[in-house]
């Protein structure tokens, strides 16, 4: 093998490398959007969005074209951005197949009908598990979640009581037309990390911690606490409750795959 033939090989090694990678950590339809592209896109529309993220946007975008060019093709056309992305989807998906010779379609056949039973078996018993709740929409999670939260605001309202509910589930309050603090509005995630988060980072985000989050109870008492869903990281929001006269709503509770939820009420 010649030196040339040799440097050829290494370089189309470099590359298959690159495209394997890209291929199995890089864009992923739905989950890729909604994580990074979309919202580079729409704070390209709309500047004002994302005041605390943007740094990390764009320390990614700057090395990117798409977005600009997507936001430019937004506005100058008013098609919604998801559209869009689909649109790229399944033409991305026509210009793959597009690209083979008429004669190696043929024999491109099999392997795509493989590869769909090969998908349809994998991910068949995901799907297939919830086609009995199909005609019970009472028994969707999306209907549960805002029964949840329609309950949650209605024992407020028996109680007589109003303001922020303090919770690590914020879904279920905001689902009840309720107020939540904005340091909980990511849950358990910045309230888990915020204590190892450094300060130059920390600056551009609201958030408390298991550490910090009395202080912020004691400058702002919530209305109600919501608690049961983790009960390491709920421990202080816990003791606040009991030691603040918070008294858990009888017969009441709200349950999905991370727990049950008691909601602990302000003693009027």
């Amino acid at each position: 093998m010649t030196t040339t033939e040799k440097a050829g090989l290494a370089a189309g090694a470099v590359v298959f490398c690159l495209v394997a990678v890209l291929n199995c950590g890089g864009y992923r339809y739905g989950v890729g959007d909604q994580a990074f592209y979309i919202p580079a896109v729409t704070q390209h529309l709309n500047p004002d969005l994302f005041p605390r993220d943007r740094a990390i946007l764009h320390a990614q975008d700057r090395f990117m074209l798409y977005d600009d060019a997507i936001a430019a093709f937004v506005r100058a056309t008013g098609v919604r951005v998801p559209v869009v992305f689909f649109a790229g989807f399944v033409l991305a998906l026509a210009l793959l197949f597009g690209g083979l010779e008429l004669d190696a379609r043929p024999n491109a056949q099999p392997a795509l009908i493989a590869a769909t039973i090969v998908v349809l078996v994998i991910a068949g018993p995901r799907l297939v598990q919830h086609l009995g709740k199909v005609m019970q929409p009472e028994r969707w999670t999306v209907m549960r979640v805002h029964a949840g939260g329609v309950a949650i605001a209605q024992r407020l309202a028996a109680a007589g009581v109003s303001g922020k509910v303090a919770t690590l589930m914020p879904i279920y309050p905001l689902e009840g037309g309720l107020e939540v603090y904005p340091e909980l509005a990511t849950g358990p995630f910045a309230y888990r990390t915020a204590d190892i988060t450094p300060p130059d980072v920390a600056k551009f985000y609201r958030m408390t911690s298991p550490t910090r989050v009395g202080k912020l109870f004691d400058a702002d008492p919530p209305a109600a606490l919501l608690l049961g869903f983790d009960p390491v990281l709920e421990a202080p929001m816990l003791a606040y409750a009991r030691s603040n006269g918070y008294v858990p709503a009888p017969d009441f509770a709200v349950s999905d795959r991370y727990g049950t939820g008691t909601l602990y009420i302000k003693a009027g």
